[in-house]
């Protein structure tokens, strides 16, 4: 049994201070990995909205311009 318990203690975060088994969660500490990805991700689908809002922005101009039924006034 201590030795599954090692292994385990092992593959566990660890306190640096300590060297003690530690839950991230609850220590507040984040694999930087998920962050990065997170936010990644998270700037793609912002800057697809903000080009989204541009065309439309653009479209409503073109809208504008061209007058009622298509026909230029």
């Amino acid at each position: 049994m201590a030795l599954q318990s090692i292994l385990i203690s092992l593959l566990s975060y660890s306190d640096l201070e300590t060297g003690e088994p530690i839950a991230p969660v609850k220590a507040g500490v984040y694999d930087s990995f998920r962050v990065l990805r997170d936010s990644i991700a998270s700037i793609t689908v912002i800057a697809s909205n903000l080009l989204l809002c541009d065309e439309l922005l653009k479209a409503r101009q073109m809208s504008k311009a061209s007058g009622p039924g298509g026909m230029e006034e």
